[in-house]
């Protein structure tokens, strides 16, 4: 169960974000788990809000903005 954690970290911080833990888990092992497969979900969605509006500024389209009701923490200071 630790090793599937760990490598979910690793994998995290390589910037892979397809984590999803395969292994049962019970209690706080659960909660765990849940956190690193939601991390991995916020990861993913924040990276395909950015690309797109990357895209849009290199096509010269200045208007579109992250909606920051999905967003909270630091990641509105530079939304």
């Amino acid at each position: 169960m630790f090793k599937d954690m760990n490598q979910s970290f690793v994998s995290l911080s390589q910037g892979d974000f397809d984590v999803k833990m395969s292994v049962e888990t019970n209690g706080d092992f659960n909660e765990t788990k849940d956190a690193i497969e939601n991390l991995s979900n916020t990861l993913t969605v924040m990276l395909i809000d950015i690309n797109k509006m990357v895209e849009s500024t290199v096509k010269g389209d200045l208007s579109n903005r992250l909606e920051t009701k999905n967003y909270h923490g630091s990641i509105l200071d530079i939304v």
